[in-house]
């Protein structure tokens, strides 16, 4: 077994371009690039190569994304060795939907690209957001309707070349996180961080397994609460490479003095696929003198509030330091709002009353969120999301046996369950190892054939009540192209629906299935093989449709059910009080089983069975600043509080001094500023409530495209 080897290089005498050559020599990247195109036995002036950078740029001189003077040196190094078909691409950066200037001809350009390297060695800049080749991404994955550029797919060898820097979200931002912007998609942060998960988006690609050599840029590294979204330098003077991704990030995690699994991008790709069994590190994984990572609480609190897709989009354009001189804003509004807030968070980690009044703010939305989620969870489910997922495990790990063992493992519980005497409320059911054991049927007035015609017992298990997203892959079928074997994952919202109210979790499942069919009945078997947030320690079961009589359908569901309990109810305990459990527990299960029932109707007459709306898979594509989620959500709520603070602060700034200069045409009230000093933060951020106050109330109708 070969090692992978990660290593580190640090000279603060030597120069970026020398100190770049040195750590690919010593990382053996040109053994592997020899060895690549032996394998594939193409002649090196015909072997395509593809430098992927950062180009998180939004400033001249910006040290947010790669050096692009190092990305150019790269490609003389390796037209020096006879390569000289040599591409610089990416995949449209997500600004671009608020931000004019960000396709990646345009960017590149703005950032520093020349198209030619100071040697004069030409090169070429690709779009990976372009050319759409082939379907490049299973049915078990969540990327199974993404295409990969042609750009892509048609290079022999693809390096990542990163930027060291923290993450205010996922505290750093390196490789891996890098490497998700080879995504077609304009809009990226709905589509890959809202509409997906984006620790499984990363995963996913990580398995495809095409990225031949990582580079991080450490030599100026960008540090702070914000290194993502402010310029904040820190010489460094470092370059860590090697074949490894997920190995390279871990040692420059490491370098950060952060622990590899803080980022749940990296943390979910680390337990799913592991470091290689055999590696090492060659270098100094001393942590760098003077670097400042994320606060645990800043982080928390902005995954708080980037759960919501407008709340993402929005900070993203009203926090982001911003050069409008060559990236100009499309929306007037975010122009306003970024003007007043930007200055402010950008120095939080030298001023506390910023940086206290940015984490309260992230809570404060993250809070009406909550609610927005638990409302809607109780009474207005229309308005929920459906989640789309991948199948979250390798269903080759189970045999055909495996299969069939799940009809013997369900057999004996349908026989205890079915004599067993039903309570009060006509339910059957016990506990079997603190897990619940249940039969339910009911019979419809339906003729069978037609009935299996409509409704196929593979969607049996989707077709639950509150089911609020998943994937279902087919494994096996029959000489009829019947499903016989079949793996799914399921998302349940939280059950009894008023555990939101307590943190209760979603339930999410991870199932493998065996259907048998006869002339008079179907049905489908059940184990659960994983649960992806431990919310459930049993979910098996199965459900059978049969025919009774002419014209009457049977529906019968027996299931063995354990699901986790949020903080409150463990330490409530209410084992000690047996028949408020019993009545809970019958209760809960004859509502949920009666509504999966009257699913199955529904699907029987042609209507969706199922809760949740599916998020528009072209929003940002073709249009683009006109999210209907704006309107629904937040268009109300900043005006009303935005009232709220206009009034109570115009008293304040009154007595502080605040004068108006009067009113442009355009409607925006001027202010001459505050007469105390302009550096006292809490000057700064009570002048920024009241001018942001007048101009969400002005703007707001931007914000949701109504004028």
């Amino acid at each position: 077994m070969s090692e992978a080897v990660v290593t580190i290089c640090t000279d603060e005498k030597a120069t970026a371009q020398s100190l770049l050559a040195a750590t690919l020599a010593q990382a053996g990247f040109w053994e592997q690039l020899e060895k690549t195109q032996r394998e594939k036995k193409i002649a090196t002036e015909a072997f395509r190569i593809l430098i992927k950078p950062d180009f998180g740029f939004y400033e001249l001189n910006g040290t947010t994304g790669t050096d692009p003077a190092l990305a150019e040196h790269l490609v003389t190094l390796l037209a020096k060795k006879g390569y000289r078909q040599v591409t610089i691409a990416d995949g449209e950066n997500g600004a671009g939907v608020w931000l004019e200037n960000r396709d990646i001809h345009s960017l590149a350009d703005l950032a520093g690209y020349k198209y030619e390297t100071p040697d004069g060695i030409p090169y070429e800049i690709q779009s990976l957001s372009e050319s759409p080749g082939r379907k490049s991404f299973d049915a078990a994955s969540v990327l199974k309707d993404t295409s990969l550029s042609q750009h892509w797919h048609d290079t022999d060898f693809r390096i990542v070349f990163a930027k060291n820097k923290t993450d205010e979200e996922f505290y750093y931002s390196l490789g891996l996180k890098c490497l998700m912007d080879i995504l077609p998609q304009k809009a990226k942060y709905y589509h890959h961080y809202f509409r997906s998960r984006p620790e499984e988006v990363a995963a996913a690609l990580l398995e495809r397994n095409e990225v031949d050599f990582c580079i991080i840029d450490a030599y100026t590294s960008n540090h702070g609460m914000q290194g993502d979204r402010h310029s904040k330098p820190l010489s460094t003077c470092t370059f860590i490479a090697g074949k490894n991704i997920l190995l390279t990030d871990w040692a420059a995690a490491l370098k950060m003095g952060l622990d590899p699994y803080c980022s749940s991008i990296n943390s979910y790709a680390l337990k799913k696929y592991g470091l290689p069994k055999k590696y090492k590190v060659n270098g100094d994984l001393t942590v760098y003198d003077g670097w400042q990572n994320v606060p645990r609480l800043l982080a928390e609190s902005v995954q708080s509030r980037n759960k919501n897709p407008v709340i993402r989009q929005l900070s993203q354009a009203w926090l982001q330091t911003i050069d409008t001189d060559i990236f100009p804003f499309k929306n007037m509004a975010d122009a306003q709002v970024n003007k007043f807030i930007a200055p402010v968070v950008k120095n939080i980690d030298e001023h506390p009353l910023a940086y206290t009044a940015l984490v309260s703010l992230n809570y404060l939305l993250a809070g009406m969120q909550n609610f927005i989620d638990s409302w809607n969870t109780l009474y207005n489910k229309e308005k929920l999301v459906r989640q789309q997922t991948e199948l979250g495990f390798d269903v080759k790990e189970f045999s055909t046996q495996d299969f069939e063992d799940i009809e013997n493992y369900i057999t004996p519980l349908v026989q205890i369950v079915e004599n067993t005497v039903p309570d009060k409320n006509g339910l059957k059911w016990r506990y079997i190892d603190e897990s619940v054991l249940f039969e339910f049927s009911r019979t419809l007035p339906y003729d069978y054939t037609a009935f299996v015609e409509k409704v196929d017992i593979a969607n049996a298990v989707q077709y639950m009540f509150d089911n609020i997203g998943g994937i279902r892959v087919p494994v096996k079928t029959n000489r009829k192209g019947e499903i016989i074997y079949q793996a799914e994952r399921d998302i349940y919202l939280p059950q009894p629906n008023w555990m939101t109210l307590f943190g209760g979790k979603p339930i999410d499942v991870c199932k493998i299935e065996v259907l048998r069919y006869t002339s008079k009945s179907r049905a489908i078997y059940w184990r659960t093989v994983k649960s992806i947030n431990q919310s459930a320690d049993f979910d098996d079961g199965m459900v059978s449709f049969s025919a009774v009589q002419k014209g009457i359908t049977e529906i019968k569901i027996v299931a063995r059910q354990k699901f986790g309990l949020p903080l409150f109810w463990k330490v409530i305990n209410i084992d000690y009080v047996p028949k408020v459990k019993d009545a809970m527990v019958s209760n809960a299960y004859i509502q949920f089983f009666s509504r999966t029932i009257a699913n199955f109707e529904a699907a029987y007459e042609g209507r969706n069975p199922q809760v949740g709306k599916v998020p528009d898979a072209a929003w940002g594509e073709h249009t683009p600043y006109d999210h209907p989620l704006q309107a629904e959500q937040f268009k109300n709520v900043f005006a009303f509080f935005s009232g709220i603070a206009e009034k109570w602060m115009g008293k304040r700034n009154a007595e502080a001094g605040h004068e108006t200069t009067g009113e442009e045409d355009d409607g925006y009230r001027h202010f001459e500023g505050n007469k105390k000093s302009k550096n006292d933060p809490a000057v700064v951020i009570r002048s920024f409530i009241t001018d942001l106050s007048g101009t969400l109330k002005k703007d707001i109708d931007y914000i949701t495209g109504s004028k």
